[in-house]
């Protein structure tokens, strides 16, 4: 789905279901002569989204910067804060270097891995709410009244077998204590499993755990449409490889340890 730049920017989520081999090759780390800056002017309606890991961080950059992000796009997402949350009913286990930070469990335990994903049946949205609201209070994000504002669609396949049925709805509940229900999509009823549904003839299977995945819904057209309603240009036939550019994060990524940033990253 193809919009102007001019007037709105999309992070994160993958809109084209083509190869895109052109500019495939990142520059060197240490590169300073291919420094691009990611500069789009007039762009005020920011949205983010992602699938999986990549929709988990959409929560995460949603609620953290909500004064100027204006929607999500989430495919399978589990909810703010929850990786690392402890619930009254949690099991817990062993220290894990997998789960190195548990908030909420006594010394000597930590949480099971995914613990969102794979037993949503402890997950607690209000406690979550309770928790982005604390950090809001104590200006560590946004005010999260923001949230009051924005635009989240979510989406869960049938036979997604990485979020387990259950998951994605306590992100659902979790926006839910924040967002006006006009304002929350949440698809559940696409038989597609943990990617990408989509239109068309491609070869990829409805189900199963490739990213894209011929399901005859345009998951990421329902996206946009929610987030920004009408007015949006129609799909390309085919993307424009010329039009995926890298850009220089280091001005973003501090210490790239810390934030996980690569050196460059895309955009189109």
């Amino acid at each position: 789905m193809a919009f102007p730049f001019a007037r709105y920017a999309f992070f994160g989520m993958a809109l084209m279901a083509w190869p895109l081999e052109a500019a495939s090759v990142a520059p060197a780390e240490d590169d300073n002569t291919s420094a691009a800056e990611l500069g789009i002017p007039g762009v005020t309606r920011i949205a983010v989204g992602g699938l999986s890991s990549g929709a988990d961080f959409a929560v995460q950059f949603q609620v953290a910067f909500s004064e100027t992000v204006i929607g999500a796009a989430i495919f399978a997402g589990q909810p703010y804060g929850c990786a690392i949350q402890r619930f009254p009913n949690d099991t817990m286990e062993p220290p894990s270097p997998e789960v190195p930070v548990c908030k909420g469990c006594p010394a000597g335990k930590t949480l099971v891995y995914d613990h969102c994903k794979v037993n949503s049946s402890v997950v607690e949205a209000r406690l979550l709410a309770a928790v982005a609201k604390n950090y809001s209070s104590q200006g560590l994000i946004d005010n999260i009244s923001n949230l009051t504002r924005a635009r989240v669609y979510l989406h869960r396949g049938t036979t997604d077998s990485v979020y387990e049925e259950g998951s994605v709805a306590k992100t659902h509940d979790f926006f839910a204590e924040f967002l006006p229900a006009s304002q929350l999509l949440f698809k559940n009823d696409i038989p597609a499993g943990h990617g990408y549904p989509l239109p068309g003839s491609k070869p990829w299977a409805c189900g199963g755990r490739l990213p894209m995945q011929n399901c005859d819904y345009d998951g990421t057209d329902a996206a946009l449409k929610h987030i920004y309603g009408g007015g949006l240009a129609s799909p390309a036939e085919k993307a424009s490889t010329s039009n995926l550019k890298w850009f220089d994060q280091k001005p973003f990524y501090g210490d790239k340890d810390v934030t996980g940033l690569a050196r460059w990253g895309l955009v189109y």
